[in-house]
């Protein structure tokens, strides 16, 4: 059994960075598996998502209260 890893990013620019750590880890342990939340480019590099963080991006003190069961 491979490495299993758990990894969040919660907006693009977290996204690009997380995709750039999993391409870099991917290259030392080949059977590195990642399992989270993230974007597209997280996506690209081969996570598997639980949930995208776009249902999760929120802002401000009304929109979380509206969203608070969702999130």
């Amino acid at each position: 059994m491979g490495l299993r890893l758990f990894i969040v990013a919660g907006d693009r620019s977290g996204d690009a960075h997380a995709a750039r750590l999993m391409r870099a880890l991917r290259q030392r342990e080949a059977s590195v598996e990642f399992v989270g939340i993230g974007g597209p480019a997280m996506e690209a590099e081969g996570l598997h998502a639980i949930q995208s963080f776009a249902t999760m991006n929120v802002s401000g003190f009304w929109e979380v209260l509206r969203r608070y069961r969702t999130l």
